[in-house]
């Protein structure tokens, strides 16, 4: 008579057992990695939409404004500097009509600040002149910047130096 080959009661139960304390030691490994690479994305994803408003400030030859919206279709009146919604890129044209182009975020718990609020800049946005700097009159002493973070997670802000070509930095203070 051959042995039975297969697995005891017992055995499946202790591997389950196992494969389930491990389970519980990954899990919060993962969830730190998923809000990281979050944190990373949507930063990424801001210097992209900073870049396509320089060029096509570059393109169009006409100023281009980047600032927060709630609405997905105008700039912000309160809360000027969270940018936690979603961004618009007004681009004016000569009959004084508006294109817009939106980026938009879907994760509550992320938090995006925008530039400051100061004297040269006090409506908390970017602009990108026809040559694609940064317009005049927009801070001039200190490079815009928007800052993503996410509790518990390392903050990475956008700088805009006055040539316009922004960069991902990891850190909430621009060089």
């Amino acid at each position: 008579m051959k042995p039975n080959k297969g697995f005891t009661l017992f055995e499946l139960i202790v591997t389950v057992a196992v494969l389930a304390i491990l389970a519980m030691i990954a899990a919060p490994s993962m969830v730190n990695l998923i809000k990281s690479s979050k944190v990373k994305t949507t930063s990424s994803a801001i210097v992209d939409f900073m870049q396509q408003a320089r060029s096509e400030a570059i393109r169009t030859g006409r100023p281009v404004t980047v600032c927060a919206s709630s609405n997905g279709s105008t700039c912000v009146d309160e809360d000027k500097d969270q940018w936690n919604v979603g961004l618009v890129m007004q681009i004016t044209n000569p009959d004084a009509s508006v294109i817009y182009s939106v980026l938009k975020f879907d994760d509550p718990n992320l938090e995006i600040t925008g530039p400051e609020i100061t004297i040269d800049n006090p409506k908390s946005e970017v602009e990108f002149n026809s040559v694609g700097a940064i317009s005049v009159g927009v801070m001039i002493d200190k490079k815009p910047q928007v800052k993503v973070t996410m509790i518990g997670q390392d903050t990475y802000s956008v700088c805009i130096p006055i040539s316009g070509r922004a960069e991902r930095i990891k850190g909430s203070t621009c060089p």
